[in-house]
């Protein structure tokens, strides 16, 4: 229980920091400002619970009916579909920069997965790659 505490504190401490670092800065650029529409706010509060709330519920309520090396592949591959859709959805187009992050994680992701390499409780083991099943 203490180390989740501890967790915990820690967390907090980022976000309150973060929180001062914002405020901060909008006071020095001359952009704090406190006005918000009540639409504005509806939208806002929309996308906090939508996209960060109910994503973050459904990745956390599927990790325990997944392996841990699926799992964590998956959750490595959230940057590229985000990409991906911005592309297709808002019609956004990646940066050099964004590709080559794409392009490597995606490497690093499949080369991961088709590597006999694990991580058990024990530390690093050697495991037999899966064989491909012919589909004829």
């Amino acid at each position: 229980m203490g180390a989740a505490i501890g967790f915990a504190l820690t967390q907090s401490a980022e976000v309150v920091f973060a929180v001062f670092t914002a405020l901060a800065l909008g006071l020095v650029l001359g952009q704090l400002s406190f006005h918000m529409s009540l639409a504005a706010f509806g939208w806002l509060a929309l996308l906090a619970l939508v996209s960060q709330t109910l994503g973050w519920l459904l990745i956390t309520s599927s990790l325990p009916h997944l392996p841990a090396s699926i799992s964590s592949l998956l959750l490595l591959l959230q940057p590229a579909a985000a990409l991906l859709l911005a592309a297709v959805v808002l019609g956004q187009q990646p940066t050099l920069v964004q590709l080559f992050g794409v392009t490597l994680v995606c490497a690093g992701v499949l080369i991961t997965a088709r590597s006999g390499w694990s991580r058990d409780t024990t530390g690093l083991c050697w495991r037999e790659p899966v064989p491909e099943v012919d589909p004829t």
